[in-house]
């Protein structure tokens, strides 16, 4: 049986891990416009996978509690990246989508993270990329099934 206190230190090493590999170093070495910062980056990549998406579940993605996520939010729609709308079915909740500006520096990131994403699997054999895949949508899979049946 596995300890959770061993199960934890697990996550939390994989979690730092992910976030190094994928994100961290590409944005490191990638050239951003400067009036823009990691998390609004990834909010625009987060849009950009997901047109029209509750500012509540992008926060949530961003690890940013609601208050200071619309800071972020404010920020790229004073810059021209994102535009808030009312949702037409439930008025208290706002969508955010990307501008044509959004889409466009998305769109650029986006093909360079793949590049670079790409790099990082060159190592792995084939039958080592399925297995990584595989087990990272195990991992989600069972993942929201406990957020699922949170208390």
């Amino acid at each position: 049986m596995v300890k959770i206190s061993e199960a934890l230190n697990e996550i939390f090493e994989h979690k730092s891990i992910f976030e190094k590999v994928f994100f961290e170093n590409f944005i490191d070495g990638y050239s951003f416009p400067k009036e823009l910062n990691q998390t609004h980056i990834r909010t625009i990549l987060m849009l950009y996978f997901k047109d029209s998406c509750p500012m509540a579940k992008i926060s949530e993605k961003t690890n940013l509690k609601k208050g200071s996520f619309t800071s972020v939010a404010n920020k790229l729609i004073k810059l021209g990246y994102i535009e808030k709308n009312r949702d037409k079915i439930d008025k208290r909740v706002y969508k955010l989508n990307l501008t044509q500006k959004g889409k466009k520096i998305a769109s650029e990131v986006g093909i360079a993270h793949n590049e670079y994403v790409n790099n990082l699997f060159k190592g792995l054999s084939s039958k080592e990329k399925t297995e990584y895949f595989k087990a990272i949508e195990r991992i989600n899979i069972l993942s929201h099934k406990i957020m699922d049946n949170k208390i």
